[in-house]
């Protein structure tokens, strides 16, 4: 009842003094216009019967004159005619009076209805006047920072209007980028099914309207089946019947690129173990594909045999007189017994590629594509997609991503500031093991035409993966970002705070009440403070397909509502192509045994556990997303059977 009784009260009086205030500015108002009113009618009566007026006015001044007995008394003087007395103007300007009195009454019939209009329009204008006054004393002022655009025109103005001007690219089908911000990299960041691949779909779209080239990594085969013309483009997957004769010695001129192979294959450990066994491994492979190169019989397969099934002793008469030859020396074989185990994790995955050879396909290699790629052909240039499966990705996962660090590699040995673009789009790039100084390569691709779109599901994937620093090192060199949905609350704030704050003028209103009105009171101030531009809230309750985008240059961020774009398939996902699996189990046998040898050191076997944890939550990961998306396609067919479409 208390409650009740203090709410009753507090709402009583805040009625009672706005409506207190209401009445005394609308009665300040009507006066305003009652005066106004009064105005403009005695304007335009002395502007439309000013003849009428005077004559009207002597008739009544001559008449005052003949009452008080003044009927001689001059009332008009002009030059040719004479004077003219009271008495005389009344008997003879009888008519004429008439007449102005008709006019007169005309007149300010019409007066009076367009003074009314202007009393209609001055109380219309007052009060319209107010309000927007009202607003601005209660709204936000923007003093800096970003801020959120009311809706995508507004950002599509200020991108047409910049004086840098728009690009030829435009995302989401819709929302131009400024010139010249495609070589400065894109962020897809959104959980599963919130719409991220289709984003970068449309992106695909503009770049295959251009006729640029593009390389792709498309983790599960969801972008491949709708663009991959067989024609002019290229694929790098050894499971597929499509996959391309890849060389790696045709691939690899000298120990030094060798050496690049190596790092991108055999990947440092982000848990702060020891260096020297993955340098070492490196070192090893380096040197026995060198070793190896002027053999007729040289392959995987070989390289492999020498790797995994040869002997120590064996390996030292073979790498001897390498650089290689001190670290599987006898004096020191129980290390190693430990560099083979980190061998075998990585370099067994190049057993897939047995067979290639047999296609009658010709030897191909990324650098010399890259190369090939950017000269204008005509019809558009060729991509290439390295691609992957869920059930497989685990064993070829060191395989392609080697492949994306040779594309990278590739890219960087093009004539710097030549004017033409490649493309390197990468969805899911936390599904890849750790690409050796990716934030490096990032920051170095644009000035060689390389235009870097990267997609993954959260920013906690490349942290797991790369590390705090190197995380949102990456994720800072990729310019325009793209948010969609994070329904998780620390995921949400990290975009929140991504997308930047902004400083105001914020308007702080309180209003005072007591028992006497003299107590009643409203007051207004301001106060500058700095509140995030969009909300963690906001980002975690996005719909499907709707997402935040954040443009190079002083532009306002944009919420935009996608489409989904219901696709035809050109070609199958994956047709996979026949692997002699009983031929290669010596050496997956070999690998096995090397990695579980019981000599091998903790911290190698430290190794081995974090990217057996890292390739189960990749794989949990790529199923989730498979599931949703099939969900997605389902619900959309639905609802388009339900429309007529």
């Amino acid at each position: 009842m208390k409650k009740f009784g203090l709410q009753f009260i507090r709402g009583g009086q805040i009625s009672l003094y706005t409506a207190r205030m209401m009445a005394q500015v609308t009665n300040r108002i009507f006066i305003w216009a009652i005066c106004g009113y009064i105005l403009v009618v005695s304007a335009l009566m002395a502007y439309t019967s000013q003849n009428e007026i005077r004559v009207l006015a002597l008739q009544y001044y001559s008449e005052g004159l003949v009452m008080v007995n003044h009927a001689d008394a001059v009332v008009w003087k002009q030059q040719g005619i004479g004077q003219i007395t009271a008495g005389q103007y009344i008997d003879l300007m009888q008519k004429s009076v008439e007449q102005c009195k008709v006019r007169a009454m005309k007149n300010l019939i019409s007066s009076l209805l367009y003074g009314g209009v202007g009393y209609f329009l001055f109380i219309m204008g007052m009060a319209s006047f107010f309000v927007r006054k009202g607003e601005k004393y209660s709204n936000n002022e923007y003093v800096s920072g970003t801020r959120l655009a009311l809706n995508p025109k507004a950002t599509i103005r200020s991108v047409q209007s910049a004086p840098r001007g728009q690009s030829d690219i435009v995302l989401l089908g819709k929302l131009p980028m400024p010139k010249h911000s495609e070589t400065q990299g894109i962020f897809f960041h959104g959980t599963t099914g919130a719409g991220k691949t289709q984003a970068i779909m449309q992106l695909l779209d503009e770049i295959r309207r251009l006729g640029e080239p593009a390389i792709i990594y498309d983790k599960e085969c969801t972008i491949k089946p709708y663009f991959f013309d067989e024609s002019k483009d290229i694929e790098l997957n050894p499971i597929s019947s499509q996959c391309a004769n890849w060389d790696m010695w045709q691939e690899c001129q000298n120990p030094m690129e060798i050496g690049n192979l190596a790092a991108y294959l055999i990947p440092k450990s982000l848990q702060g173990g020891d260096p020297f066994w993955v340098d070492s491994a490196r070192t090893i492979l380096t040197s026995m594909i060198w070793k190896i190169r002027d053999r007729k019989d040289k392959s995987a397969i070989l390289l492999l045999q020498l790797l995994l099934t040869t002997t120590l002793e064996e390996m030292r008469g073979i790498l001897k007189g390498t650089e290689s030859e001190n670290l599987v020396s006898k004096e020191i074989e129980k290390t190693a017994i430990s560099i083979k185990s980190v061998l075998a994790t990585y370099t067994k995955s190049l057993r897939f590629l047995d067979g290639l050879d047999e296609t009658g396909r010709e030897s191909f290699s990324i650098h010399e594509w890259v190369r090939q790629a950017m000269i204008p052909k005509s019809g558009g240039n060729g991509w290439l997609f390295i691609t992957s499966r869920a059930k497989y990705h685990k064993e070829i996962k060191p395989l392609v991503s080697l492949w994306l660090g040779l594309a990278m590699q590739g890219i960087q040995s093009l004539p710097a500031n030549s004017g033409k673009r490649i493309w390197l789009v990468m969805d899911e790039l936390a599904s890849l093991q750790r690409l050796e100084m990716l934030s490096d390569t990032v920051a170095d691709i644009r000035k060689f035409g390389g235009c870097v779109a990267i997609g993954v599901q959260s920013i906690s994937q490349l942290e797991f993966l790369y590390g705090n620093h190197e995380a949102h090192a990456i994720a800072d060199l990729l310019n325009t970002s793209l948010y969609f949905r994070s329904p998780k609350s620390r995921v949400a704030k990290w975009v929140s705070q991504d997308l930047g704050e902004q400083v105001l003028e914020e308007v702080r209103e309180s209003q005072s009440y007591g028992p006497s009105s003299m107590r009643d009171g409203n007051t207004i101030g301001t106060q500058r403070a700095t509140r995030v531009t969009v909300d963690a809230g906001s980002i975690m309750t996005l719909e499907d397909l709707t997402c935040y985008v954040r443009l190079v240059g002083d532009h306002p961020i944009a919420k935009v509502k996608n489409e989904y774009i219901k696709r035809q398939q050109r070609t199958n996902p994956l047709v996979e192509r026949e692997i002699n699996f009983d031929a290669l189990e010596k050496i997956n046998h070999a690998a096995i045994t090397a990695q579980n040898h019981p000599e091998i050191s903790d911290e190698v076997k430290k190794m081995q556990q974090f990217e057996d944890v890292a390739s189960l939550i990749a794989q949990k990961e790529a199923v989730e997303k498979e599931i949703n998306q099939i969900n997605s396609s389902q619900m959309m067919d639905e609802a388009c059977e339900v429309g007529g479409y």
